[in-house]
């Protein structure tokens, strides 16, 4: 197997696990909203009821951002400032790989995000990446996953949302953790 597919096996799983992350970020919306659903749902291990099936399906049509930003909002007195930051870098990470530039005759993947100078200064921001004075280049980022130590500090990064940030939210609303997991 090439590099370049080794990267691409490596992006597709990074990107699968923040699927995984928005879906439960859903949820946790979903019961925050309506705890009313917590115990028919904690009551019911083999199913989900249709009625709280209806309401994650919704969530699946939704862009990542779009599920991120409510989150944020309703989860606000309930995160630390590190949860916010690393939810931020699995965000622009996740869609650097949905937007890539892919190409096996490349280690390496490409992506340019749309939306001009202020997106760009976003990414940079959230993924603290810095950039001299004199750089006049065009802002992209060149995606290489086969990176270990790389690839590795990503797979932290989920880890870490999923054991300690979300373990503690579900905790602080009633809901058991392993069953949005």
């Amino acid at each position: 197997m090439t590099k370049a597919e080794i990267n691409l096996i490596y992006a597709g799983e990074i990107f699968m696990y923040s699927l995984w992350i928005q879906n439960q970020m859903a949820d946790l919306i979903i019961f925050k909203n309506n705890p009313e659903l917590i115990g028919e749902f904690l009551d019911s291990p083999d199913n989900v009821p249709n009625n709280i099936q209806s309401i994650r399906i919704s969530y699946w049509e939704k862009m990542f951002k779009t599920v991120m930003n409510e989150f944020l909002d309703l989860y606000k007195e309930d995160l630390r400032e590190e949860d916010i930051i690393i939810l931020k870098e699995i965000y622009h990470i996740r869609n650097s790989i949905a937007h890539t530039n892919v190409s096996l005759g490349r280690d390496y993947m490409l992506y340019k995000p749309s939306g001009g100078e202020k997106k760009e200064m976003e990414i940079k921001k959230d993924l603290g990446l810095i950039s001299s004075e004199n750089d006049s280049s065009a802002f992209i980022l060149k995606l290489d996953f086969t990176n270990k130590d790389n690839r590795m500090s990503i797979f932290d990064k989920i880890k870490y949302l999923d054991e300690k940030c979300f373990s503690r939210l579900c905790n602080s609303i009633g809901l058991t953790h392993s069953r949005i997991r």
